[in-house]
């Protein structure tokens, strides 16, 4: 019996590779089907590290109150192959495109081997994690873009939620011999977006990466007649803590408060109360140290505290309802997690800054966060 060949006849070459790969799949080696054809061999969990970031914007002085966007990705790697040219490639899109421009990756504290692109619609992250071994640990990466400025009269302004979102897939190339690469792809599950915006005025959110932040409301930190009550909180660098990141969330209020000096617009008592929350990667409070502590200045705009009829011996500054003491030594903590007023709350003689002056000022130091009362 005669076998007729099919025309044209298969180069040894190709059917070399034929025959190899064929052999790879029946073994369950083969590198492309061990990462496309198995599920769960090679996985991308992508994260989204705060759900609600206040807009980035620039205060009235010029001092910019930066936010952050971020993002954890962790790729598992099972297979009993090394997986080549492993890249993680996303998109992020915002509900208004005008806020596109301001929307950048933040170089100084994502990995060196993440790169963004800005088109026309949105930015392309790109994260070359190149090749991963069988049984490699995890690769687990954060990524932080700086939250973008608010544009008015785009679609953030209309009765929706400006929001940023993140899709995207971890790409790797397996067959290695030249003319017969092959490109897989795993497409991630999407993140939860992130809300642009509070709904409370005087209320700051921002994931925040190792090098810390200044989170700050009125005039830098300096309250007016809007803004009676201003404070400023930085965070300090945590390169020398053991977190990836924190989430820090600041909140202003000033509610009724009997035999309090304080004022309000209509000349009422109260009392004005900042709640600071500082959680670290696995959302706990984060305990910082004495000699990288936590700052918080407080700001009294001098229409809430008038010249005469409020004194300054005469306010309590407390912490968690307990009074706050002077520190002992100059620009350090009470190592206990009390805080402690970083020398006498003052009253601001500034005849060059009327916005300034007249008004009382304290810094207030500690280890972790917490509720601060003035009254």
């Amino acid at each position: 019996m005669s076998f007729k060949s099919p025309s044209p006849t298969p180069s040894l070459a190709r059917m070399t590779r034929a025959w190899r790969f064929a052999l790879w799949a029946a073994l369950g080696a083969a590198p492309g089907l061990a990462c496309a054809g198995v599920a769960g061999v090679l996985t991308t969990t992508v994260t989204t590290l705060s759900t609600n970031v206040t807009y980035s914007t620039v205060s009235k002085s010029g001092a910019p109150l930066v936010t952050y966007i971020g993002y954890e990705f962790t790729t598992s790697y099972s297979g009993t192959n090394t997986t080549n040219n492993v890249q993680l490639v996303g998109e992020l899109f915002v509900t208004d495109t005008a806020d596109l421009d301001t929307l950048e990756l933040d170089s100084q504290s994502s990995p060196s081997n993440c790169t963004a692109q800005t088109l026309s619609d949105r930015i392309r992250l790109t994260c070359v994690l190149g090749q991963l071994r069988s049984g490699s640990k995890d690769s687990k990466l954060q990524v932080f873009f700086k939250a973008p400025k608010k544009v008015d009269g785009g679609t953030g302004d209309l009765d929706v939620k400006n929001k940023v979102t993140l899709t995207g897939a971890t790409y790797y190339a397996e067959l290695s011999d030249g003319a017969d690469n092959t490109n897989n792809r795993w497409d991630w599950t999407p993140p939860q977006a992130v809300e642009l915006g509070t709904i409370v005025a005087n209320e700051i959110k921002s994931v925040l990466p190792k090098r810390g932040g200044d989170l700050f409301s009125g005039n830098a930190g300096i309250a007016n007649t809007v803004d009676r009550f201003a404070s400023r909180v930085v965070v300090p660098n945590f390169s020398l803590f053991p977190y990836a990141y924190t989430t820090a969330e600041v909140a202003e209020s000033s509610p009724l408060c009997a035999n309090s000096p304080l004022l309000n617009e209509a000349g009422s008592p109260v009392c004005h109360q900042l709640d600071l929350t500082v959680n670290d990667d696995t959302g706990v409070t984060a305990k910082f140290s004495v000699t990288a502590p936590l700052s918080v200045k407080l700001s009294i705009d001098k229409t809430s505290c008038p010249q005469g009829s409020c004194k300054l011996d005469a306010l309590i500054f407390s912490y968690e309802d307990e009074p706050i003491k002077l520190c002992l030594v100059a620009n350090t903590p009470f190592p206990d997690g009390k805080p402690c007023l970083n020398g006498a709350p003052v009253r601001i003689k500034d005849k060059k800054n009327p916005d300034r002056d007249g008004d009382i000022e304290a810094e207030v130091l500690n280890t972790r966060n917490g509720r601060f009362t003035i009254a």
